[in-house]
């Protein structure tokens, strides 16, 4: 959903990324990450967390174990960008968003397999077009000037993103939502839009050619989550139980703290394997084209 030009093309615009790669220096990063979060998965059981006494510990535990999952098949849907075609992509992504959801739905019992499909799906489905508005590098890819000229969407991603859609909004009339419908949906559409926004600025700050300004921007996504977190905790507190109690707006506040910090780490490592494999002198500038 974006194009990526070569260094002879850098003059063009003075932005310019680093072209992520898979090859040899990114792979033992992405692998070791996989390896962490089996680990984790096989470890961290429901019946493990029902053991930790305090039931605050145990909730952030799990919401930093879910806020790693859904980062983790966010950063596998970015590096299926690497796919030579749309289609096998497009597959890619479809397992993705399955894998994820059956580990969020091993986990945690509170879930239901409609909720964690319509929180998976929804997540990719904002954060593969928040990639292509923004123009987050694909994976491997250089692509040359023609292929920039032609249109932002390809006739398959239209299909594809179309019946995401319909699915998302087919399960939404099928789940049954723990609180007030209306409220539920607001706050599920705030969480899907930043998630995907922490990941789009953060693999942007990732990929940036100058060290310096990515740091600055890392440490602006930082204070994004902390300010994301709080303004959830007290709009999810008030929407549901009005006034707002202020201590379950800070343990809310929390939770959604560590699903922040659980999706920023996941999208981090993968786009430092990115950044390592990244060819020395070779820059992407963003430009309107085809996925």
């Amino acid at each position: 959903m974006f194009s990526c030009l070569s260094e002879k093309g850098a003059g063009l615009n003075k932005q310019s990324y680093m072209i992520p790669r898979l090859n040899q220096r990114a792979l033992p990063i992405l692998a070791l990450w996989a390896v962490t979060m089996g680990v984790w998965f096989l470890l961290l059981q429901p019946n493990v967390v029902s053991t930790i006494e305090s039931p605050e510990l145990a909730f952030v535990v799990e919401s930093l174990y879910a806020g790693a999952v859904l980062g983790t098949m966010a950063a596998g849907c970015w590096v299926a960008s690497a796919a030579p075609g749309n289609w096998l992509r497009f597959a890619i992504q479809a397992g993705c968003i399955l894998l994820g959801t059956a580990m969020l739905l091993k986990f945690s019992n509170d879930n239901t397999p409609a909720r964690t499909l319509i929180n998976c799906l929804g997540l990719i489905l904002s954060q593969n077009l928040l990639f292509a508005w923004i123009g987050i590098p694909h994976f491997n890819e250089v692509r040359d000037q023609a292929d920039r000229r032609r249109r932002q969407f390809s006739i398959s991603d239209m299909i594809v993103a179309t019946t995401a859609f319909a699915l998302l909004l087919g399960f939404a009339r099928w789940h049954q939502p723990p609180m007030n419908p209306h409220n539920y949906w607001i706050v599920f559409t705030a969480v899907c839009i930043g998630l995907s926004l922490i990941s789009t600025l953060l693999c942007r700050a990732m990929l940036s050619v100058s060290f310096g300004t990515g740091l600055l921007r890392i440490l602006g996504v930082v204070l994004l989550c902390v300010a994301g977190a709080v303004a959830l905790a007290f709009c999810e507190s008030k929407l549901t139980q009005p006034p707002i109690d202020y201590q379950l707006a800070i343990y809310y506040a929390l939770s959604y703290l560590m699903v922040f910090a659980g999706h920023f780490a996941a999208i981090a490592v993968t786009a430092a394997a990115g950044r390592m494999g990244a060819t020395a002198g070779k820059v992407a500038e963003t430009f309107p084209g085809s996925p």
